[in-house]
């Protein structure tokens, strides 16, 4: 807290002034009921809250993967294969 106080002490007066000017506007704001959104963001969020619209969102990234790493599986496990034999 001391190191606040010195900072507030230490600065400019029209900094301090700036600065409890947004202050008090914040607190008109809030005590007014505005409220801050981006419109619209809103909906994609409650989209995502729903388990049909989650499971592509983790499907997609995923099946990628897997077919990689069944690439590398199938490349690395067919000369070993070949190798061994068949029996």
């Amino acid at each position: 807290m001391q190191r606040i106080t010195a900072l507030w002490h230490d600065a400019p007066p029209k900094l301090v002034s700036a600065l409890f000017m947004l202050s008090v506007a914040a607190v008109m704001a809030v005590a007014s009921g505005a409220s801050f959104s981006i419109p619209y963001l809103g909906y994609a969020f409650i989209l995502l809250g729903t388990g049909p619209a989650r499971f592509p969102l983790l499907a997609l990234p995923a099946l990628p993967i897997a077919f990689m790493m069944l690439g590398k599986l199938w490349c690395e496990g067919g000369p070993a294969v070949a190798e061994r034999g068949t029996s």
